[in-house]
Order: C-alpha cells, then sequence, then structure tokens
C-alpha cells in the first residue's frame, strides 16, 4: 500500500514536466544568405502571445530556439529586408512567406527544423496563360501565378546554379523561352 502511495506521488510529481516537456528549434538560412531579414519565432498558445525569438541572420546562417513547450503552438513570421524576399521554406515552415505566416504545433519529442528560403529577387513572369507557377525545390522557394499572360511572381534565390521547375497548366505546352530559360526544356 505505501508503494503504491509512493509511486502515485512520483506519477503526480512528474506528469506536469511530461506535459510542458521542452524541445528546441533550428530556423536555417536555405540559402545560407545573410541579414536577408529576419523572422520572429513566437509562442501563441499563451495570451499574451510570447516572442521566443527574433532570428537576424546577421553573422550566421542558423538560430537556436530553445524552450519549446509541447503542444504550444508557435507562429513563425518572415520579415524580409529591403532588396530581399522570403518566398517558402523546408521542414515546418514549408510554404513560408511575408504573406503565409506558419503556424505549427510543437511536437513532443525530437528537435524542429524550420528552412527559411530568403534571397533576392528573381522575377518570373508567365509568357503564356498556360503558366501557373516557379518552384525551386532544393529549398523550398515557390510562387504561383494567376494564369494569365504577362503576370508575374519572384522567387527566393541566391548567387550561383539553381533548377528552376515552372509549373503549367493541363494542356499546356513549353512555347518560348526568353531571358535565363534560354535553354528550357520539358522534363
Amino acid at each position: 500500500m505505501l508503494i503504491r502511495r509512493l509511486c502515485l506521488l512520483v506519477a503526480l510529481c512528474l506528469l506536469p514536466r511530461l506535459a510542458n516537456a521542452q524541445t528546441t528549434m533550428t530556423v536555417t538560412s536555405n540559402y545560407g544568405v545573410l541579414a536577408f531579414g529576419t523572422v520572429a519565432v513566437t509562442d501563441v498558445t499563451p495570451t499574451p502571445h510570447v516572442v521566443l525569438a527574433t532570428c537576424s541572420f546577421s553573422s550566421s546562417a542558423t538560430c537556436n530556439v530553445s524552450g519549446l513547450i509541447a503542444g504550444h503552438t508557435l507562429s513563425v513570421t518572415p520579415a524580409p529586408a529591403a532588396g530581399f524576399v522570403v518566398t517558402g521554406g523546408t521542414g515546418k515552415c514549408a510554404g513560408l512567406s511575408p504573406t503565409n505566416v506558419i503556424q505549427f504545433t510543437v511536437p513532443t519529442s525530437g528537435s524542429v527544423q524550420c528552412g527559411v528560403a530568403g534571397g533576392y529577387p528573381l522575377t518570373v513572369t508567365a509568357n503564356n496563360a498556360g503558366v501557373v507557377a516557379a518552384l525551386i525545390a532544393s529549398i523550398g522557394s515557390q510562387c504561383s501565378l494567376p494564369g494569365t499572360a504577362g503576370q508575374s511572381c519572384q522567387l527566393a534565390v541566391a548567387p550561383g546554379p539553381l533548377s528552376l521547375t515552372i509549373g503549367l497548366a493541363a494542356n499546356t505546352a513549353l512555347v518560348s523561352d526568353t531571358g535565363l530559360c534560354t535553354n528550357a526544356a520539358p522534363t
């Protein structure tokens, strides 16, 4: 009987700690571009909300955020600096942009990875109505086009080679290409 009571007492003492298990989050500049802007990580579960970190990437391409509470909801909000854009991400930050703030629940174990596609703007212009998207899959940079010729969107890029995928609507053929897409070919 005494052993049962001791076990119950130990379980009651440990339960709140297990419920608030803490984990960490690594926010990474996918391109390694420094000073592309900031990324705010906010715990939106408590009221008022708590800003856990504002990652500036001024001297490092990674930012570590510790003390995340399992089960809490985090909000990740980018703020690109002048001359830069944020157009996607990887891990928990897939789809991130200044107009698409990402929210997710902190897992009960393990670390959280959030890659941010922040960099210099590359403008993609649709030469016909069938061009509907552009993607640099390796870093999660993406943009959508409204399916109207002459419309454009921007992707975050960094100096160096890249593989650009253009999304076409059904029954649309790649007709012509200009600028950086001079050697474009369907795959």
